[in-house]
């Protein structure tokens, strides 16, 4: 699943470069950072916060780096300034504070900071990650159907996914509504290869996908491996109980075995039993909780 926030570059994890402050009551533009320290002068140092801004598709992301795990007042007060001035330049997009989590305990700055400026409405997303390769033997593959899956092809394919994607993801409050246009700008981003985009046909409906499987591969960084994900798994919900979804799920992870990861990694709601339930089976152990405050 599409996490939100910038997927894959979690919540607080300095991604972006600029050292931009926009005006106050001007928007910030997508990408931009606003970096403070404790004392509220902009000076850097290593007891810096500093705010990630990302603005897309009616949301205004707000992400705060540095020492998150310090539970200190001037922080919290310092934080909850960043957040607000940002905030005040959403241009009618739903303010969100996102944040990633060790998958043992809550980070206290991003939860301070979030009570403080009364974001109560907590959405969790867990980010998952299993060794790949998934062995030959592995009893859920015992059960999972054989199927015959394709790369996607964007000549043909757009509007049936987006279809499919739209029936699966009507409850979904980052992936429902997904529109074609949408999908062509995605696909025209360097890290999509059609290669990782597994898509399978219907057979008693020509005019539409039974599901797909679209994996993204994450280059090493100074912090993480190279990670193989699950970028967004769909299964359309006619079709549900035939086993796709595990067929899918293991068609990318095999892909991204066949790549040269040895980490496959996903995003899922918190909440959502039937698919934790799957991926569990199939090893995936919580590695991070994403926590969307709005």
């Amino acid at each position: 699943m599409d996490a939100p926030g910038a997927s894959g570059g979690g919540a607080g994890s300095g991604h972006g470069r600029e050292d931009t402050q926009p005006p106050a009551g001007r928007e910030p533009s997508a990408g931009s950072v606003l970096r403070v320290a404790p004392d509220g002068t902009g000076t850097r140092t290593d007891d810096a916060l500093s705010l990630h801004v990302d603005a897309t598709d009616g949301h205004l992301d707000l992400c705060l780096d540095g020492p998150l795990d310090r539970d200190d007042d001037a922080l919290v007060a310092e934080g909850s300034r960043l957040v607000a001035r940002a905030a005040c330049g959403a241009g009618g997009r739903t303010v969100r504070l996102v944040a990633d989590h060790p998958a043992d305990h809550l980070l206290p700055i991003p939860e301070r900071v979030a009570e403080r400026l009364g974001l109560d409405e907590v959405r969790e997303v867990v980010q998952l990650r299993v060794a790949l390769p998934i062995p030959g033997d592995h009893p859920v593959r015992a059960t999972a159907p054989t199927i015959a899956g394709r790369p996607f092809d964007p000549t043909v394919d757009v509007d049936r996914w987006v279809a499919t994607n739209n029936r699966a993801f009507a409850w979904h409050p980052d992936q429902a509504d997904r529109t074609a246009e949408q999908l062509r700008r995605q696909l025209a981003e360097p890290w999509v290869d059609l290669a990782g985009f597994v898509v399978l046909d219907d057979p008693d409906r020509p005019d539409r996908l039974a599901g797909s499987c679209w994996t993204r591969v994450h280059q090493p960084t100074d912090t993480e491996p190279a990670l193989g994900e699950i970028f967004v798994i769909v299964v359309d919900p006619s079709l549900h109980g035939r086993g796709l979804g595990a067929a899918l799920v293991l068609a990318g992870l095999d892909h991204l075995a066949e790549r040269g990861l040895a980490i496959g990694m996903l995003y899922v709601e918190a909440d959502n039993g039937a698919a934790r339930h799957l991926y569990e089976r199939l090893g995936f152990v919580v590695h991070q909780r994403r926590r969307i405050r709005s």
